[in-house]
């Protein structure tokens, strides 16, 4: 019998209190979001004032090349997922494909693992998964993913030290040798945890594990690529260097659970840490303002869109709605 005075112990009979399942620690919860996205906003506007709204507006990308791009890695996961989830449930997932638009949306544009509500949510109802089957492989699924990304974002801040980014960054930047250790810290101690659990967390074959740890890596890798070219395509004449910082930043803030709409606050990050690289600020910020705007605005029409179609998919209401 386990010792009811372990630490796992207290914090199993912390979580499981009352609070935490009350209107009242929800409205804390969604106030807590509200203020975060409130002072992003205040921060963004008080930063391109202060770079000058008509600079930016004048520096927005207008090759064409940009949009197609953005086009391009704004399906990547979902399709990626329709191919994930036809192995682990062997069900035919393109029938489907405006659920997991939506749940791009869900986790992307709302909060992060909100889509996973969702998605199980949808299966059980839609596919009529058992609740342990639907839930395991979206665990399984997610578990994979964050071993990737862990092991991809220390393979990039290593790249970004050897390189000597870091030192160019640190002139500027005094703490940033603080702020890169403590990124590749948390990646690799969360890795270490998730692999000594393994057996614990991680419910598919070995076989399966690899494949889905190679389809999450070559997904993040990809669209890291895609991003870096969409940058490039706007302003060609940046040093690689600069988009890679960019690169490297996106996938810390990545890592960092449960912040409503990620690439709000990477707009925040980019637009801040713009001042510090080598290139023309404005023309840089315009790039992340663009970028943004282009992800909200398709956010908006995907959610609207699907919410028609996934009629005909007899998918669930979103969890949020009921």
């Amino acid at each position: 019998m386990a010792d009811q005075s372990s630490p796992l112990a207290r914090l199993r009979e912390f979580a499981a209190n009352d609070y935490f399942k009350s209107q009242r620690f929800k409205r804390v919860l969604l106030a807590a979001r509200i203020a975060l996205l409130a002072g992003v906003f205040a921060y963004l506007i008080w930063r391109l004032s202060s770079i000058g709204w008509v600079a930016v507006l004048q520096a927005l990308p207008t090759a064409p090349l940009f949009y197609l791009i953005f086009a391009v890695r704004y399906c990547v996961l979902p399709t990626t997922e329709m191919l994930i989830y036809r192995r682990l449930w062997s069900v035919p997932m393109m029938p489907y494909w405006p659920v997991f638009f939506r749940k791009r949306v869900f986790n992307f544009g709302v909060l992060d693992y909100s889509g996973e509500a969702y998605f199980l949510a949808w299966a059980r109802a839609t596919l009529r998964l058992p609740d342990k089957t639907a839930f395991a492989a979206i665990r399984d699924s997610n578990v994979l993913s964050a071993i990737a990304s862990n092991l991809i974002t220390v393979l990039f801040l290593l790249i970004f030290v050897w390189q000597g980014m870091a030192d160019t960054l640190s002139t500027n930047t005094p703490n940033a040798w603080i702020y890169i250790l403590s990124a590749g810290f948390i990646a690799v101690f969360l890795t270490a945890i998730i692999v000594t659990f393994r057996r614990h967390l991680i419910g598919v074959s070995h076989d399966t594990a690899l494949w889905l740890l190679g389809m999450h890596g070559g997904r993040m890798l990809v669209i890291l690529l895609l991003l870096g070219a969409q940058w490039a395509s706007a302003l060609p004449t940046i040093p690689l260097s600069v988009w890679w910082l960019f690169l490297t930043a996106n996938l810390v803030l990545n890592r960092l659970p449960f912040l409503p709409n990620k690439d709000l606050m990477f707009l925040g990050l980019g637009v801040g840490l713009a001042e510090y690289v080598d290139g023309p600020e404005a023309a840089i910020a315009a790039v992340f303002v663009a970028s943004s705007a282009l992800t909200q605005l398709t956010n908006l029409l995907v959610f609207a869109g699907t919410t028609f179609v996934n009629g005909s998919s007899k998918s669930p209401r979103d969890p949020e709605s009921s």
